[in-house]
């Protein structure tokens, strides 16, 4: 559980990034954060720790016509897919359409009734946004005080 001195409950998932700033590596559980060093990358999945499921959120966003989709999916720690979603929406950016992801991942997880969670992306600023606490945008502050209701339910 990643806890923040802005808050007074840390959040309740482990909130992890797949996309790192340039030429910086670090690891929290089963993250995996390559740099941008070389154009051609290999991203492996790694598993979550035994009693926690990791949901992975990813998006596809088009600007010409705003079009977007999501994708969350459900491992437990043997890797094994025990859920997941997609959703077709429109969205006036990739950012927030990876915002949106998340919460659809957090949300799927809340409903199915995982406690033990930790959620996975490649937007390093949502994750630097919601490991703060802070709901500093407008263009962020639904979604992202969505996940971190969603978040409160979580026991991890």
């Amino acid at each position: 559980m990643l806890a923040s001195p802005a808050r007074e409950k840390p959040l309740g998932f482990v909130l992890s990034s797949m996309a790192p700033p340039i030429g910086k590596k670090r690891g929290i559980y089963g993250l995996i954060l390559q740099t941008k060093e070389s154009t051609i990358q290999t991203q492996r999945w790694c598993s979550s720790p035994l009693g926690y499921v990791k949901v992975s959120c990813d998006a596809s966003y088009d600007a010409s016509s705003g079009a977007a989709a999501a994708a969350a999916v459900i491992r437990n720690s043997n890797g094994l897919i025990i859920g997941g979603a997609t959703k077709s929406f429109m969205a006036y950016s990739a950012s927030i359409a990876e915002s949106i992801t998340v919460r659809l991942g957090s949300y799927i997880a809340l409903v199915e009734g995982f406690c033990n969670v930790i959620l996975e992306t490649d937007n390093a600023d949502l994750v630097s946004r919601l490991n703060a606490g802070s709901l500093s945008s407008w263009e962020y502050a639904s979604v992202d005080r969505d996940i971190m209701n969603y978040a409160a339910s979580f026991s991890s």
